[in-house]
């Protein structure tokens, strides 16, 4: 029988590596931890974690390297990793200065009866149909239900929050959830900093064509395996990616500048400025001219 309370969820805060961690329980076997951090670099104490529990992390903003059965992988936005070891990794390295996210933790227990109300029987690692220490999903449903527990409506409600848990385990024990999953050789920390050095380049570069030969040869990574990791870290081409930069930021300087046009399109790598304005009407829907008269 449901007999089942809403009430504020009570927060818990504690610190370490001096840093401020804001920590929630809403089941007897599950507890929630926000992290909220500026201007950090590394984070060398894991949180101690009891066995047979798993853990599951999910970035917002930030990247974070961490060493993972003694290979080199990463932390994204959008991307979700489940783990089942007992200590986590005792050394992250954020390579942004700065990272929010969600750790979740779970006790492999049939003894939460609160849960089971939830989500009916569940024997942990063993519902999510994954061998191995730790596995990574990356979904639109992964995204916005973590968007949701980002909302303050849900966050301030422990009814809310136990939903939106519930709805997260009986979808890791879900087919979904294996179709959704992506290979830790995805994620290799190596890989990861070459394309962070690239898209750094490209927007520190967005008055030049710079093309994808190019790209390779300065950063020493051939031109398929450039195009593949990029389209499946970025969901676009490079192409795209770089047209999309060029038309936001000349779109900014068309609201936040008095600049001629002329001048906009070469800051963008336009030595025409008819070519440029047939990119941006593209791109925007709308011709420079007309976008500053509207928006501005």
């Amino acid at each position: 029988m449901w007999n089942i309370k809403d009430q504020y969820p009570e927060k818990d805060s504690f610190n370490i590596d001096q840093l401020r961690i804001d920590k929630v329980r809403i089941f007897n076997t599950i507890e929630l931890y926000f992290h909220n951090y500026k201007d950090i670099k590394q984070f060398k104490t894991p949180l101690r974690i009891a066995p047979h529990t798993i853990r599951i992390d999910y970035a917002y903003h930030g990247v974070v390297n961490f060493e993972g059965d003694k290979q080199d992988l990463y932390l994204e936005p959008d991307l979700l990793k489940i783990d089942r070891r007992s200590l986590d990794a005792g050394n992250y390295i954020f390579t942004d200065g700065g990272y929010e996210g969600i750790t979740i933790l779970i006790k492999e227990s049939n003894r939460d009866a609160e849960l089971k109300q939830f989500i009916g029987n569940f024997q942990g690692w063993s519902n999510f149909q994954h061998f191995g220490n730790y596995f990574f999903i990356k979904s639109k449903f992964i995204k916005n239900l973590f968007n949701d527990l980002k909302s303050k409506n849900i966050r301030s409600s422990t009814m809310f929050l136990k939903l939106k848990i519930a709805e997260l385990i009986l979808y890791l024990k879900s087919s979904q959830a294996v179709k959704d999953s992506i290979s830790a050789n995805q994620l290799l920390s190596k890989d990861n900093k070459i394309l962070r050095d690239i898209v750094n380049y490209l927007k520190n570069n967005l008055d030049k064509q710079i093309s994808l030969k190019a790209l390779s040869v300065k950063f020493d990574v051939s031109q398929t395996k450039l195009k593949i990791l990029f389209k499946k870290t970025y969901g676009e081409t490079i192409h795209n990616y770089c047209n999309n930069q060029k038309m936001n930021y000349a779109a900014d300087l068309l609201l936040q500048t008095d600049m001629k046009i002329s001048q906009i399109a070469a800051g963008v790598g336009y030595i025409n400025p008819s070519k440029f304005t047939a990119a941006f009407k593209l791109n925007k829907f709308s011709t420079p001219r007309n976008f500053r008269k509207k928006f501005k």
